[in-house]
């Protein structure tokens, strides 16, 4: 067999008989063509790649459809990275603008200022996400950028919270707030660097939905007046909730990154596949 990729080509022999194979390559899809000398006849197999994924109509085929994506991933066309000069990255890069501005704000005394800077900012979180995936705009730099801004966001609310009088936020909150993402963080950073699945759960996505609760409540208590009768203890609810559910976040992902090491023990060495469209920034 002969396997033609990008001027790269791979000798095999197939069922003992010399069957040339030509892969196409291109951005997205592949075709290659199989020519059987024995019986004469030309099989045409496609699209065989689609991404990273493999397709072929006829089982005979599996064998140089393998090699032709190995040849490929290796020395065939790659598909363009995105800039990272996108509307996504810069919708993320507001947010963070926007999130020093609420870190502030607070201390300051601007609490009405605050709410609506903190608003403004959580409630853009989704675009950005939504835009790349759309656009297909998803970049290595916002992967990173974006959760780290949204880390800036509630760990820093929490801490500038801790500063203000009568707060119901202790300073023990706001620690285990910070400890809980600097914990999933390192455990995310030493999975996938080495190759494994470190993927954001809907637990984590309630736990930021919860703890953005708890601090609008609690900048309302310094906004309104006079405090609503049922503002205190609704607040006092969210706060604790928010606690809890971070705590718990942070268990059920260290008992998921333990059973991912002990499945398969990540080495210093390895890395990633390398892959040209990143995944979009996980929300944990």
């Amino acid at each position: 067999m002969l396997v033609s990729c990008s001027n790269v080509k791979f000798g095999l022999a197939y069922r003992g008989t010399a069957v040339p194979a030509v892969f196409h390559g291109g951005d997205h899809r592949a075709t290659m063509t199989l020519t059987d000398r024995r019986e004469g006849n030309s099989t045409e197999s496609g699209p065989a790649v689609s991404g990273n994924s493999l397709a072929l109509t006829r089982s005979s085929d599996k064998l140089c459809g393998l090699i032709a994506v190995i040849g490929r991933n290796r020395f065939g066309p790659r598909m363009e990275t995105p800039s990272i000069y996108n509307v996504p990255n810069a919708l993320t890069t507001v947010r963070f603008g926007l999130a020093i501005a609420v870190v502030v704000l607070i201390p300051l005394g601007e609490f009405g200022a605050a709410l609506a800077t903190f608003l403004i900012a959580v409630s853009t979180d989704w675009m950005d996400g939504y835009w790349a995936r759309k656009y297909g705009q998803v970049t290595k730099l916002g992967r990173i950028f974006d959760p780290f801004v949204d880390k800036i966001i509630i760990c820093g609310t929490f801490i500038a919270l801790v500063e203000v009088d009568a707060s119901p936020i202790a300073s023990w909150m706001a620690t285990i707030v910070v400890a809980r993402e600097l914990l999933v963080t390192s455990l995310r950073g030493i999975i996938e660097g080495g190759g494994g699945d470190f993927s954001a759960s809907w637990l984590g996505k309630w736990k930021m939905v919860v703890q953005c609760a708890a601090i609008v409540a609690v900048l309302l208590m310094y906004v309104l007046t006079p405090v609503p009768g049922w503002l205190p203890g609704t607040t006092t609810v969210l706060v604790w909730a928010a606690i809890g559910i971070t705590v718990y976040s942070g268990v059920d992902y260290t008992l998921i990154a333990a059973r991912v090491m002990q499945a398969s023990p990540v080495s210093p060495t390895s890395s990633p596949a390398d892959s040209p469209v990143p995944s979009p920034a996980p929300k944990d």
